[in-house]
């Protein structure tokens, strides 16, 4: 169920379109992802199944506009490192990320900076 619940509408509704809308249901997919992932509801094999297309998104959710948004993708990340070992998401993901979770610690919210903090503690162990 959680592996359908991720592919079908978490990940599709954290992709980026523009409008009020939008960015709600952003805000929302990520809080319902950040529950999920801090909830002990998905095992580490639904998460390796789901990653390819989990992580561009989240990557791509760490310049949201909104700040909370900003802050839930940067925690949600740090359980993604959390479960899934470096050797799982492969070299290509680390170089793709770690730029973007380097640039999140400047962030303007000191939130978003201390879960980048977490998020690069977990990615670099």
């Amino acid at each position: 169920f959680t592996e359908e619940l991720l592919q079908l509408a978490i990940i599709p509704n954290l992709v980026w379109q523009a409008g009020g809308m939008a960015s709600a249901l952003r805000k929302l997919s990520a809080a319902v992802l950040f529950s999920i992932l801090h909830g002990n509801c998905t095992t580490d094999f639904v998460l390796c199944k789901c990653a390819p297309g989990l992580l561009p998104v989240l990557k791509s959710g760490l310049s949201d506009d909104d700040s909370s948004t900003r802050e839930l993708i940067a925690a949600s990340l740090a359980k993604v490192f959390e479960m899934l070992s470096g050797a799982i998401l492969g070299e290509e993901a680390i170089h793709q990320l770690y730029p973007d979770l380097m640039e999140a610690l400047d962030d303007s919210n000191e939130n978003v900076r201390f879960a980048s903090c977490d998020a690069l503690r977990h990615f670099l162990r």
